[in-house]
């Protein structure tokens, strides 16, 4: 069956497209995990972003462990 878990992350894009602020809520095992995935997405190009920066995210991921 494996392990399921759910992680929370909470981040902020900021202006110039990078990344900041990064929280993990969770089981401590998944934080680096979650906080490397958010890490690697960016930075992002902001140039014809939908959404005034910066700007708080929350996201959830969830992990399987098989």
């Amino acid at each position: 069956q494996g392990i399921q878990s759910t992680i929370k992350v909470e981040f902020s894009i900021l202006s110039n497209g990078n990344v900041g602020n990064i929280s993990v809520s969770g089981p401590k095992v998944f934080h680096r995990s979650a906080r490397n995935a958010v890490k690697n997405a960016f930075p992002v190009n902001v140039k014809s972003a939908p959404i005034t920066l910066p700007q708080s995210i929350n996201i959830t991921l969830r992990y399987q462990l098989r």
